[in-house]
Formats: structure tokens, C-alpha cells, sequence
């Protein structure tokens, strides 16, 4: 028995060995795939010239954030890497851009980093809708600084959506009236308290905000634990059972953010069927059903983009503050609508009990990794593939990024002093 069981295993091995001219590039191909996709995309990401622009805001602003939905709509481009030559063997891959605010010891910001390429062109997008503001070209803020133990204190999160479906709308500025325009003493902005609490910090102290985007498309380029990446196995419930989906089943994961919304709505529909008598006529639709279908079909029929938001505190060591903790955190929390909101990860630079961390050197990693992600505009791709990343539409982004009139009275919210126009052009020469 065991001389033949040796032999059995001798002729197994003797024929795998014999088909490794088969079998050998295709392991080799799936273990170094992913390093050579990072390592020509880092190449390429490191090929690029970036620009940090910071925009100036008049103390008068009559319009409403729609302005700033339709500047971000103008992001929505998927060129340079329409091939897979393009994107798996130069590394290219769609532009992506950082919406930031940020409180330097009280004083706010409004910054957009983008490609050098595209300076001039987000530039004519601005004073194209907001012809009252002053875009300049300035050095990066994130600049020399550093995390030492020694000199300052830190912390620092990623947000995702409470619900995990990002068909699911936040709540958006025209659920607080700001798409009609209001006068200035009836706007309700949700964008004030989280400028008072930027304007409330104090010498040695700041405090970043980065909306990271970049156009959604169907693509391979999702985390795994995203909604949207779906790898092919996906079994769902309907009235007869369940079933495997094999047309979604492929080398490279092929998804659309609309999907989200069809199993949503197929779950509404498939609930109004009593599954213990399915020959009995099917229940109405409830109000608050059609408006939640409504509200979905809304947010998806707008252009989309992969989102990733991280919010950072960081102070001298004699200035830190860690009551400064929930307001970093809780800065969204007046987006949250019936449907969705958006929540902190709190454990994104520590842990939920100390004894996890041995010697606190896992949170020291934590927080250096954070800073590094926040200075390169870090969140799709290695080696800062978050996977807290979610889908927003411009409505969306434009509600949490964009710029207050004299609603905000922030004092020191840097605003241009007074009102620039130009000369009447029949004046004498």
C-alpha cells in the first residue's frame, strides 16, 4: 500500500512538474500583476507636477451652491486611460482632485489641488461661476510638517456613509433651502459650524479637511470591501429562493454604482410580495417607499465620482487640545438625512482598547501612515488605497465643499476686503 501510494505521488508530481511551462506564468502572472500595476503607477504619479490653489472669497456671495455643483460636474472626465496599454503599462489613470478646507491657528482656507495641466482650466471653471473670487497659486501648507512625539500631538479620521448604499442620498443644500437663493440673513448653511469650530483654533494648532475625487466609472479599480466592488459571487434573495449570479463573474471587476440602486429598489418591490401566499395581489407602495425610490433615482441620475474624505488635527505638544476631537469628528453630522449620513472611523489612527496596541507603537504607525496619505491626496490607489471610499454626485459634493456668503461670519475666514470691477469701457482716453 504505501509503495503504491509513493508512487501515485511521484507520477502526480512528475506530471505537474511536467506542465510548468503551463501553469508557471500564469502564477507568476497573478503574484506580480498587482506589483507591476502599482509600480507604473507610481511611476506615473510621481512623473506629474501638482498645483495647490487657494481661492479668496469676496464678503458678498449671492450665489448658492449649485454654482459650485456645476464646477464640480466640470470635474467628470475619464480621459488618459481610455486603453488598457494606458492604464496597465504606462500607468495613467483619470485625474483626481482634493476639495480642502483647512484652519492654519484659526485662519480658514479654501483650497483646490489638482494637476499642474489642469491649473489654468479649474481656474476659468471658478470665476466662470464665481467671478467675485481671487484664485492664486500658493506652496502646499502640508509642507515640513511632521509627526514627532516629541513636539506635537495628533489624530485623525476617514468618514464613510452610515449606510453603505451611496444611492442613499445625504441630505444636500437644497434640503436646507440654498438652491432658492435665500437672502442672507435666511440662509441655513451647513457648512457654518464647521467653519466656527476652524475659526475657533488658537496659535499652534490646525486642522485639515481633503474631499477626494475622481470620475466613477465601471472599472476594476475598486477596493474590495467598497459596495461597488463586486467580484462575481453574489447570491441574492428574491421570492423563489436564492441564485448565483455567474454574468457578473470576471477577471476584471466590471461594476456600476447603479446597480446599488436597482437591488435596492428590487428589494422595495420584492417586499411588497407576501411570500407565504405570492398569489395573492401584491401591497401599495407606501409614500415613504416611493419617495426613498425617488430620492435614489434623483442622486444617480447626476455624474458620480469615487469619494474619499479625511479630516486631521494636529498641534504643539503645549497647545494640543483633545476636546478638539468631536468637533473634527462630528463635522458632517448635519448632513445626515433619513436615508444616509456620514460617520468618522475613529480607529483610523488608534484603537479601540490599549491593549491591542502594544506599547503604542501600532498607533504611532497609524498616524504617520495618516499624514502621509493627507500630503499625497492619497485614497484609490496603493499605497493609500483606503477602504472607506464611497460614491457621491456633484449635488452631494457641493453641499459639503463650497463657498459661504456673509452668512459665515467667521472673522477670520480670509475674504478679499472689498469688491473688484472693472472700468466702464467708454471712458475718455
Amino acid at each position: 500500500m504505501r509503495q503504491y501510494l509513493g508512487n501515485t505521488t511521484a507520477q502526480v508530481l512528475s506530471f505537474v512538474f511536467y506542465l510548468y511551462p503551463v501553469w508557471l506564468p500564469v502564477l507568476l502572472t497573478i503574484v506580480f500583476w498587482d506589483m507591476w500595476v502599482h509600480y507604473v503607477r507610481n511611476h506615473y504619479f510621481n512623473s506629474i507636477k501638482y498645483t495647490l490653489l487657494e481661492i479668496k472669497l469676496p464678503i458678498e456671495i449671492s450665489k448658492s451652491p449649485h454654482a459650485m455643483e456645476v464646477i464640480i460636474d466640470s470635474f467628470w472626465q475619464i480621459g488618459g486611460e481610455t486603453t488598457f496599454f494606458d492604464r496597465y503599462w504606462t500607468g495613467k489613470t483619470r485625474p483626481y482632485y482634493s476639495l480642502e478646507l483647512v484652519s492654519i491657528e484659526g485662519n480658514v482656507h479654501f483650497f483646490v489641488w489638482t494637476r499642474d495641466s489642469e491649473k489654468d482650466l479649474i481656474e476659468s471653471r471658478i470665476y466662470s461661476q464665481y467671478p467675485g473670487v481671487e484664485v492664486y497659486e500658493v506652496p502646499d501648507y502640508t509642507a515640513g510638517i511632521e509627526y514627532d512625539e516629541s513636539k506635537n500631538k495628533m489624530f485623525a479620521c476617514v468618514f464613510k456613509l452610515v449606510d453603505s448604499n451611496s444611492a442613499l442620498p445625504i441630505k444636500v443644500y437644497s434640503d436646507f433651502g440654498l438652491d432658492k437663493d435665500p437672502k442672507e440673513e435666511f440662509k441655513i448653511d451647513p457648512l457654518t459650524p464647521i467653519l466656527e469650530f476652524l475659526g475657533s483654533l488658537g496659535p499652534g494648532e490646525q486642522a485639515w479637511y481633503q474631499i477626494v475625487i475622481h470620475t466613477h466609472k465601471i472599472g476594476a479599480d475598486r477596493p474590495k470591501d467598497n459596495v461597488w466592488f463586486d467580484f462575481g459571487f453574489d447570491f441574492e434573495k428574491s421570492p423563489i429562493g436564492f441564485y448565483f449570479d455567474a454574468s457578473k463573474a470576471s477577471l476584471f471587476q466590471k461594476t456600476d454604482w447603479k446597480e446599488a440602486e436597482l437591488k435596492a429598489i428590487k428589494k422595495i418591490r420584492e417586499s411588497l410580495v407576501d411570500l407565504d401566499h405570492p398569489d395573492r395581489f401584491p401591497r401599495i407602495m407606501t409614500k415613504g417607499e416611493m419617495e426613498k425610490i425617488a430620492a435614489m433615482e434623483h442622486t444617480v441620475a447626476k455624474p458620480a465620482f469615487n469619494t474619499g474624505i479625511r479630516a486631521l488635527y494636529i498641534a504643539d505638544k503645549d497647545k494640543y487640545q483633545a476636546g478638539r476631537r468631536n468637533d473634527l469628528y462630528g463635522a458632517y453630522r448635519h448632513y445626515n438625512s433619513i436615508y444616509n449620513g456620514i460617520k468618522p472611523v475613529p480607529t483610523y489612527t488608534g484603537y479601540d482598547s490599549p491593549w491591542n496596541d502594544f506599547m503604542g507603537m501600532g498607533e504611532r504607525k497609524k498616524k504617520k501612515y495618516a499624514l502621509q496619505a493627507y500630503k499625497k491626496r492619497g485614497f484609490f490607489f496603493t499605497p493609500y488605497n483606503e477602504k472607506d471610499v464611497f460614491v457621491m454626485n456633484g449635488e452631494e459634493l457641493a453641499s459639503l465643499f463650497h463657498f459661504p456668503g456673509a452668512v459665515a461670519t467667521t472673522p477670520t475666514l480670509n475674504r478679499i476686503p472689498s469688491k473688484k470691477s472693472e472700468a466702464p469701457s467708454n471712458l475718455p482716453i
